[in-house]
């Protein structure tokens, strides 16, 4: 982390960028920091680390009381980074990530929002303490099957990193569960249920 600490600092000096570093320590330390910080301070929040931390620190953002938002930036560290591949940067590829975040490239991209057991937003106060019920997303939403593949993976990632989605993938498929849920469109609802595999 040291050596990644240095690269991105002297990449920011030699850019004209000053910057100030907001180290994680645990789960939701990210998106305590985006949701927290003093953003009239700054020109852009930069998140180092990969899609778990991005989507900490996007949720903080998105959950500000103030409403207030400025340009983020990726710089892809982490076991998969989903996010960066799609946007054409490669896997841990900080360089490159550096070069667009010093020439100043920005892009516009949508994010989901996602309620979970409830029908609108103002069932729910939008507080840390009740996350698992308003979630904003970049990447995608899942449930069922691929959700539980990547809920199961997360605790081996650490220890074997991306093979993890490929045993987690064959466990969930051998349990072959059963899952219901609704599907609202256009304020229609559609029972559904996922068909044993």
């Amino acid at each position: 982390m040291i050596d990644l600490r240095m690269k991105i600092l002297e990449a920011f000096f030699t850019g004209g960028i000053n910057c100030e570093m907001y180290e994680t320590k645990c789960k939701l330390d990210a998106l305590n920091i985006a949701m927290n910080f003093t953003i009239q301070n700054y020109s852009a929040l930069i998140i180092v680390g990969g899609d778990g931390t991005i989507h900490e620190a996007i949720n903080g953002l998105l959950r500000r009381k103030d409403k207030k938002k400025i340009p983020v930036g990726f710089l892809p560290n982490g076991s998969g980074d989903d996010l960066v591949a799609n946007l054409g940067i490669g896997v841990g590829d900080i360089d490159l990530a550096l070069e667009y975040i010093c020439k100043g490239d920005t892009i516009k991209m949508d994010v989901t929002k996602v309620l979970i057991d409830h029908e609108s937003e103002s069932d729910i106060a939008v507080t840390v303490a009740n996350k698992d019920f308003l979630r904003y997303n970049l990447i995608n939403a899942q449930f069922c099957l691929l959700a539980n593949i990547a809920s199961s993976a997360v605790p081996m990632k650490p220890y074997i990193g991306g093979v993890a989605y490929t045993i987690s993938s064959v466990m969930e498929i051998v349990k072959q569960r059963k899952e219901k849920f609704d599907i609202y469109v256009d304020e229609e609802s559609h029972n559904k249920q996922r068909p044993k595999e």
